[in-house]
């Protein structure tokens, strides 16, 4: 019996060490899944602030596409005057192009001829146009208009782009270590600095002529042809135009033979010398033709 009882300790004991062994085994095995799981939650963060930023800046070009913006209308228009006076005609366009809060951006001058250029808010486009029909002889207009509000958010939202790939540029040049890497960061910060100040360059372009249409006036002077009327002359006014027509046929008669004696007198010499051999030639001649009738 005191056997049994010995034995049944015996295999209890072993039990209970068997039993704290698989836990310390199983203690030791999973210790470092705590680490392992910092690791993982810490890539996991970085990567979800990289898909976060992705996202963001998927989302500003996503964003500015699909919001309605704002249409963006270049306008353009051709007009074509005739009047008078060109100067009061360039005079009237200066002020009214003032009065819109526009401005001349050329103008040209010719003796019978003016071409201005102007540019009027686009708000007052409508306006300016109204003014010169009623105000001038408009003889052709043309108006034109581009829309480039897609064009425009495209380029817009690859500024933005250009912008933020700009300041992770800048920070990665704050962590560089050797000459070589600065190099090689700055020349990618000038490469996209370039293309940024391009883009950039566009849309002012681009806001310039949204905000601002352009319209350009020819005018030519007004040239008046008189007319030429025929009258019957009669009465009194017949008998005056023959006293008139008399003393012109006579005037004229008198001044024709002043320039003749005028260029007899001043070649009197070579006139003598022509006269003197004529006659010295008309004697050889006539004396020529005697002999030979002998």
């Amino acid at each position: 019996m005191k056997k049994k009882v010995l034995l049944c300790g015996l295999i209890a004991i072993s039990i209970v060490f068997s039993a704290c062994s698989a836990k310390k085994s199983a203690s030791g095995n999973s210790a470092p899944a705590p680490a392992a799981q910092a690791k993982m939650d810490s890539l996991s963060i970085n990567n979800s602030n990289n898909t976060a930023e992705t996202a963001k800046a998927a989302g500003v070009d996503t964003k500015a596409s699909a919001k309605v913006e704002e249409k963006k209308i270049i306008t353009n228009a051709s007009i074509y005057i005739i009047e008078d006076d060109l100067e009061k005609l360039s005079q009237a366009i200066n002020k009214k192009t003032q009065e819109l809060n526009g401005y001349i951006e050329s103008e040209e001058t010719l003796e019978n001829k003016i071409t201005v250029r102007v540019r009027i808010p686009a708000d007052k486009f409508d306006t300016f146009m109204s003014y010169t029909e009623k105000g001038f002889s408009v003889k052709n207009k043309s108006i034109s208009s581009e829309n480039v509000t897609d064009a425009y958010v495209d380029n817009d939202a690859r500024l933005k782009n250009l912008r933020a790939q700009e300041e992770q540029v800048l920070s990665i040049l704050k962590k560089a270590n050797t000459v070589e890497e600065v190099l090689k960061v700055q020349a990618e910060l000038y490469k996209i600095r370039g293309d940024a100040e391009a883009l950039e360059a566009k849309k002012k372009s681009w806001d310039k002529q949204v905000d601002y249409a352009t319209i350009t006036l020819n005018a030519d002077k007004k040239i008046i042809v008189a007319e030429t009327k025929k009258t019957i002359i009669g009465g009194s006014d017949f008998i005056k135009s023959i006293g008139k027509g008399f003393t012109n046929t006579s005037v004229a008669l008198i001044l024709a033979v002043e320039n003749i004696l005028i260029f007899v007198f001043s070649n009197i010499i070579v006139l003598g010398i022509f006269v003197v051999a004529g006659v010295f030639g008309y004697k050889r001649y006539k004396k020529y033709m005697k002999n030979n009738q002998l």
